[in-house]
């Protein structure tokens, strides 16, 4: 389940730049929020399965899978970069 889990946190890195990158660097602030929201969410969907050892709406638990526990706190950070290039790339 680990090796899934780090597969598809991975893949969603590309879009979710993509998604944050169009959000910010609209003329609207109401965008431009959303954007930072959005990457906000990414994160805290990793520090929940970090801080909760459990992953969100599949109920699927992550006790005793070392990989699951520490790579879910290292995506969590990694989301927040994306998030933080996405808005400053010019």
């Amino acid at each position: 389940m680990a090796s899934v889990y780090i597969t598809l946190s991975i893949l969603m890195l590309i879009p979710t730049y993509f998604i944050i990158k169009k959000l910010t660097s609209s003329e609207d602030d109401y965008y431009r929020f959303g954007g930072i929201i959005a990457s906000c969410a990414f994160m805290s969907f990793h520090f929940y399965t970090h801080h909760a050892e459990k992953i969100p709406f599949l109920n699927i638990s992550t006790v005793g899978n070392d990989a699951m526990y520490y790579s879910s706190i290292i995506f969590g950070f990694i989301s927040g970069f994306v998030g933080w290039a996405a808005h400053h790339e010019n």
